[in-house]
């Protein structure tokens, strides 16, 4: 069962050990939790709809701010519970899919989104190469000149 199934069968049953095996929560905690990720899921899926429609809109993780408890909660879910863990990740107080569960989903609009996103790790990667290169550059020089180096 996928995350989102996980989560609409716990919203109808209310076991809390579909979606939990690892940590301390209570029924109310984890239904603040889910409704939270179903909203921002549900507003995701809509700006998927926009995009595709030609709108000008983007993705945007679901901030996060620990001095609320259902945040502090998602954090531990994320953290200790593999169903999360495989899912999403929360990385400067922003909530969002782990790009391995994009991958999986085979949507239209994500693997829109996936393209993208390695577009930017080329670039990235190029600009990482394009670095290393000046970076050998000045070590040759600094060789040919005898200065100390200090990075080798």
């Amino acid at each position: 069962m996928d995350i989102v199934g996980a989560m609409l069968k716990y919203m109808e049953v209310k076991d809390k050990r579909i979606l939990v095996k690892n940590i301390q929560i209570s029924d109310y905690e984890l239904t603040v939790v889910v409704v939270k990720i179903l909203s921002w899921l549900k507003l995701e899926h809509k700006r998927s709809i926009w995009i595709s429609q030609g709108k000008r809109n983007r993705f945007k993780p679901l901030e996060i701010d620990m001095r609320y408890p259902w945040c502090a909660n998602l954090y531990k879910l994320v953290e200790n519970e593999s169903l999360f863990q495989d899912c999403f990740l929360i990385k400067n107080s922003k909530f969002g899919f782990w790009i391995q569960y994009l991958k999986k989903t085979g949507e239209k609009q994500e693997k829109k989104l996936i393209k993208i996103i390695i577009r930017k790790s080329v670039h990235n990667l190029q600009k990482a190469l394009h670095f290393v290169d000046v970076l050998q550059q000045v070590l040759k020089y600094t060789k040919s000149c005898n200065l100390p180096v200090c990075w080798e």
